[in-house]
């Protein structure tokens, strides 16, 4: 079972991809899945790899910049090396139009990460998030 310690890395490596989502920043995105990771996010295709999921990360970040703060609802633990993750996030979205039109909107996710540990720690194995509007109470 996992220890204290792993869950306190788990929640480390999400508040990374948090922050790395909020600077649109893939590369570091990336680093943090692995190698064989599948992430299914909502208007595209499961994208499976790291280069996949560099190309899916481009599409969406291209699109919209989002400021998004999430809440880990759980982390459990199903093997020494396998956990996983539910989280509930709210985020600001400004979408990018054509020239300088912009729509900015409120926009709410659940998200499930199913985590491996590896030689370099936990990285995300799969992440899958979808849509909510409004958020739930």
């Amino acid at each position: 079972m996992l220890v204290s310690q792993d869950i306190e890395e788990i929640r480390t490596l999400l508040t990374h991809y948090q922050g790395a989502q909020n600077t649109s920043n893939i590369d570091e995105l990336l680093e943090l899945y692995i190698t064989d990771a599948v992430l299914v996010a909502p208007r595209l295709q499961s994208a499976t790899g790291r280069e996949a999921i560099r190309e899916a990360y481009g599409t969406i970040l291209s699109s919209a910049k989002s400021d998004t703060a999430f809440n880990i609802e759980e982390i459990v633990p199903t093997a020494p090396d396998w956990a996983f993750a539910r989280t509930i996030s709210e985020s600001t979205v400004e979408f990018k139009g054509k020239g300088k039109s912009k729509t900015v909107e409120r926009e709410a996710n659940h998200g499930l990460f199913i985590l491996r540990k590896g030689l370099e720690g936990w990285k995300i194995a799969r992440c899958c998030f979808t849509i909510i509007v409004p958020r739930p109470r």
